[in-house]
């Protein structure tokens, strides 16, 4: 066959025509084939390079491959036990109950059956006992295997934990979460979910389970920092983790809110009449639509009253600045509402000087998250796990809100309660080295925060990088200098060359380039609009600062918070529900494992 055949169709009379526009060609004497090749070069482009061997891929004009007819047995072989298609289906399966919290008892539902048997009619779904006994804990040890390989890339991770047990107090988990830089984003995983139902949660035990998980995944010795609350076990587990470790910011600010709210008198009354009426439109269809029915008679958008959760300053604040702003609507919806105390004008200025004093707070924590964009700064939620809320914004929220605090005339005991619990916590986090060295390379806080002595340990820091190598070859620069290391025997010799300066035996050139970019680093202006990962994602960046580019890797993998495994335990409840309570620690474990991770690491 030649190469134009497969472009050309044969007539009965021996002429040829294009297969593509059908143009008929007259037939060629002595196999000329000029005629064809300018044709495909004048209409049929990809056609004419295909032929000329200039593209390796199908063009699109190039008619599709005729592809084989399955044979029957294998199309039903598809379907059997361990057929292709009957695992992927039941794969498939296995990561929908997983990953949307279903109850596994889903897979024998009648409902579900049917659906199954229009949509594929050959396949024949596992019984539950084998969902449970083999497809969920292959999929879970799938999944495991995935992380471990993603994992064996990361350089740097951090680590966050919480334990969290249930309603009834029977179950007691405990939550291992890594972060670390994936795409130039912040991402983190769950790593395991551990029963700690059978020992007393002593610090040693709590250690022991989080090891065991570190060590199947490899991260022992890419560990960072490690983020906890603050009770005792939780410290000193940590501590067994990674010798760098810190109290969760967002338990510490809460702990300080709390400290100043509990001085305004009236407030737990306030806050205890919210929950009731939110819960009672939520609740009953016909309050609801009373509800809806007042915003639509006063041509307003609907909005509905937002409920506090009792661990979360931020949902006070929200709360309370939700009941603000729908106050009209509020009033007008008790005065028909027997059941339902009314709130009073007292409450009311209470409210307003609950939001007053938190207003700092809140200000501040978004103006990080949003990286200074002060028009985004109205429409944003305070949201602890925003992308740009690493442990490099610590140091700086606390002392904005403290200097924000300190300025307000208003609240002054509530105000003082907080300043003095801030004050404390920030004095811990100003002595932990990882956290200053974090702000000064976060483009956005290196100037103004930090104490001058931590830029010089930045630069000490630097000339740290320069190998023993280079530091040797500086000895034999230094014509006319006595090497006191020489002389062993001499104690002098011996405690001057313990106690020399590292700087002092750098190579000048490299030393002065070093200095030179730090010096730059921390003179040129910050810019409180920009990502930190994302400047340092930068390349004009990373040639402009190359050690400080080394460095950061191992700060920016560090949330300032352990919120996620807050959130975790939250989505918790969708899996252990009252009806369920006779799941099994090891496959609630395996089934909260795979509902957050499945979404993050694909289906």
């Amino acid at each position: 066959m030649g190469k134009y055949d497969l472009y050309l169709k044969k007539q009965s009379d021996g002429s040829k025509s294009c297969t593509f526009c059908d143009k008929n060609f007259n037939k060629q004497k002595d196999g000329n084939t000029n005629v064809y090749l300018n044709h495909f070069k004048k209409f049929h482009i990809k056609v004419f390079q295909k032929i000329q061997g200039n593209s390796l891929a199908r063009s699109e004009d190039e008619p599709p491959a005729k592809k084989s007819q399955p044979l029957i047995d294998e199309c039903f072989s598809e379907f059997s036990e361990n057929g292709p298609k009957s695992l992927a289906i039941q794969r498939a399966i296995a990561q929908l109950i997983s990953s949307a919290a279903l109850p596994l008892s889903l897979i024998e539902h009648p409902g579900f059956k049917n659906l199954l048997h229009l949509t594929v009619p050959r396949f024949r779904p596992k019984s539950r006992l084998q969902l449970t006994r083999n497809e969920l804990p292959a999929l879970y040890d799938e999944y495991r295997d995935k992380l471990k390989m993603s994992l064996a890339s990361s350089e740097d991770v951090s680590v966050s934990f919480d334990g969290w047990t249930d309603s009834s107090q029977k179950h007691e988990y405990l939550a291992l979460i890594v972060h670390f830089v994936e795409e130039n984003k912040p991402a983190y995983r769950i790593l395991e979910v551990v029963d700690v139902s059978a020992k007393s949660h002593t610090g040693e035990f709590l250690a022991e389970k989080m090891k065991s998980a570190i060590d199947f995944f490899g991260i022992s010795t890419k560990i960072r920092c490690c983020v906890r609350d603050g009770a005792a076990n939780a410290r000193s587990a940590s501590v067994e983790i990674c010798d760098v470790n810190f109290d969760c910011l967002g338990h510490k600010l809460n702990l300080a809110a709390k400290a100043g709210t509990a001085n305004f008198a009236g407030l737990d009354s306030l806050v205890l009449k919210l929950k009731k009426i939110t819960k009672k439109i939520r609740m009953s269809s016909n309050l609801r639509r009373e509800w809806e029915q007042i915003f639509e008679e006063m041509d307003a958008p609907t909005l509905v009253l937002k409920k506090h959760v009792e661990t979360r300053w931020t949902s006070l604040y929200e709360a309370l600045k939700r009941a603000i702003r729908v106050k009209e609507q509020l009033e007008l919806f008790l005065q028909d509402q027997d059941n339902l105390e009314f709130i009073t004008a007292s409450e009311w200025k209470t409210c307003e000087a609950v939001l007053d004093m938190l207003q700092p707070l809140n200000d501040s924590i978004k103006l990080v998250q949003v990286c200074g964009n002060l028009e985004a700064l109205q429409e944003t939620e305070v949201q602890l796990q925003a992308r740009s809320f690493s442990a490099s914004s610590i140091i700086p929220v606390c002392r904005v809100i403290l200097a924000d605090l300190q300025t307000k005339k208003k609240h002054m005991t509530a105000r003082t309660k907080i300043i003095e619990k801030l004050s404390e916590e920030l004095e811990k986090y100003t002595n932990l080295k990882y956290l200053n060295i974090a702000t000064l390379l976060d483009v956005r806080f290196k100037s103004g925060f930090v104490d001058s002595k931590w830029k010089d340990e930045l630069l000490t820091m630097m000339l740290a990088t320069i190998t023993a190598a280079e530091e040797g070859d500086s000895d034999s620069d230094n014509d006319g200098v006595t090497d006191v290391s020489q002389s062993h025997s001499d104690p002098f010799s011996r405690f001057l060359q313990s106690s020399s300066s590292k700087i002092s035996k750098v190579p000048l050139d490299k030393k002065s380039v070093l200095v030179g970019e730090h010096d730059r680093w921390i003179s040129e202006h910050t810019d409180p609009n920009v990502d930190p990962i994302e400047y340092w994602s930068r390349q004009e960046n990373q040639f402009a600062f190359p050690t400080l580019f080394s460095l950061q890797k191992k700060y920016f993998c560090t949330p300032a918070t352990s919120v996620e495994t807050e959130r975790l335990f939250s989505t918790a409840r969708t899996i252990l529900t009252d009806n369920r309570k006779r799941l099994s620690a090891g496959n609630f474990s395996k089934l909260l494992f795979l509902q957050r991770n499945i979404p993050l690491m694909g289906y």
